[in-house]
C-alpha cells in the first residue's frame, strides 16, 4: 500500500515538472474572471495600441492605431499565454501575454485590459474635452490618474510597482518609454527617454 502512494506521489511530481517546465499553457474562463453575467457585454477597459492584430504586445506599446477604451469585444479564447478577442466589425485580435515580463497572473491583467463597464459608465463624470483626449491616447498635465489608465492602461508593473508611485512608465516603442510624473492625483509632466 505504501509503495502505491509513494508511486502515485512521484507520478504526480514527475507530471508537475513536465508542465512546469513545457510551460504548457491553459485555458483561461475570461467570463469567469471578469464574473460575467449571462446578458452581460465584455468591453475595453483602456485603449489598446494596434500594429499587428495577430500580435498585439501585452506591454500596450503605443504604435499603430488605436482600440478605443469602451470598445465592445467578445472573447474567442484565453489562455495562458493568449487572448484572442474581436470588435463589433468581426476584426480577429491575439495579445501575446508573457507572464515574466508583466509580474501578473493573466486573469488580474484580464481585469485589467477588460471589463464589463460600458463606455457611458467607464468615462462618467470625466469632461467632454478630457473623454476625446482619452479616446485619441493624449496624457497632458491636469489629467487624472484614471484619466491615464483609461488612455494607457496600467502600466507594466516591472516598471512601476505601485499605482502610488508619483510616476508611471509606459512603452512608446520597442526600446523608448514615457514617464508620467504625478503630484498627488494629476498628471504635472511628461517625460520620454530611449
Amino acid at each position: 500500500m505504501m509503495n502505491r502512494i509513494a508511486l502515485a506521489g512521484l507520478l504526480l511530481f514527475a507530471v508537475l515538472n513536465f508542465i512546469l517546465l513545457c510551460g504548457c499553457s491553459h485555458t483561461i474562463l475570461v467570463p469567469e474572471v471578469l464574473q460575467q453575467q449571462l446578458d452581460e457585454k465584455i468591453y475595453t477597459a483602456c485603449n489598446l495600441w494596434v500594429q499587428d492584430p495577430d500580435r498585439i504586445s501585452c506591454l500596450n506599446i503605443q504604435q499603430g492605431r488605436l482600440l478605443p477604451v469602451g470598445t465592445a469585444v467578445d472573447i474567442v479564447e484565453a489562455s495562458t499565454d493568449r487572448i484572442v478577442f474581436t470588435d463589433p466589425a468581426g476584426t480577429r485580435y491575439t495579445i501575446r501575454y508573457d507572464a515574466g515580463t508583466m509580474m501578473l497572473p493573466i486573469e488580474e491583467y484580464i481585469r485589467q485590459i477588460f471589463t464589463l463597464q460600458p463606455p457611458e459608465k467607464l468615462l462618467a463624470g470625466i469632461d467632454p474635452a478630457t473623454v476625446d483626449k482619452i479616446r485619441r491616447g493624449v496624457i497632458e498635465p491636469g489629467m487624472t490618474g484614471r484619466d491615464v489608465l483609461l488612455a494607457y492602461g496600467y502600466p507594466v508593473a516591472s516598471r512601476t510597482p505601485s499605482l502610488a508611485n508619483s510616476s508611471w512608465l509606459y512603452w512608446v516603442g520597442p526600446d523608448q518609454t514615457v514617464r508620467i510624473i504625478f503630484r498627488g492625483d494629476k498628471v504635472t509632466a511628461l517625460v520620454n527617454s530611449k
